[in-house]
């Protein structure tokens, strides 16, 4: 999944984020009860190619969301700062093959952020809560289930039925950052 290349830079002013071919996600505000919280999470993605982790480091401030992946052993994949003035910027230190660090941060919201917000971002797909379990959100094309995200206070988990993966994360630790 990892694949060494010379650094690159990305520069987005629009906040949209392709989630496949048919959707996209537009970046949300940050809620205020998620103001000045950091976390360090380790990310599991299995996928037909193989499973790959990699730790990611994440501080939510008033207007800011900063997001470093790194490797297990330490070493910086991506750097990623986003706010509604600036719009999104993203350094890779190497290519991701299968998910792009901006993916990583519209799933963040999608599984971390209020429901009507992301309803508020989603352009080509549905979001709804699962009858089976309110934790799940899960998120229709027309009426086909295309992928699901279920939160937990430490545990989530998406699983995309249509591109075949499935991303784990695991918070390690939840901080609050001082104003």
């Amino acid at each position: 999944m990892l694949l060494i290349t010379a650094c690159s830079s990305i520069n987005h002013s629009n906040t949209a984020i392709p989630l496949d071919q048919y959707s996209q996600y537009y970046l949300q505000k940050i809620p205020t009860a998620l103001h000045n919280q950091a976390s360090l999470q380790k990310l599991t993605i299995t996928s037909a190619q193989g499973k790959h982790e990699l730790l990611l480091q994440t501080e939510l401030r008033e207007n800011t969301i900063s997001m470093v992946g790194l490797s297990p052993a330490g070493l910086v994949l991506f750097n990623m700062r986003w706010s509604v003035e600036a719009g999104l910027t993203v350094e890779s230190k190497v290519a991701l093959n299968e998910l792009k660090p901006e993916i990583m941060l519209a799933f963040y919201q999608l599984a971390v952020w209020p429901l009507t917000d992301i309803q508020a971002g989603l352009s080509g797909l549905k979001v709804s809560l699962s009858p089976s379990d309110n934790r799940k959100r899960e998120f229709y094309l027309h009426d086909v289930l295309i992928f699901s995200v279920l939160h937990q206070e430490q545990h989530s988990q998406m699983i995309h039925l249509r591109d075949h993966y499935q991303i784990d994360i695991l918070t390690l630790q939840q901080t609050q950052l001082e104003n």
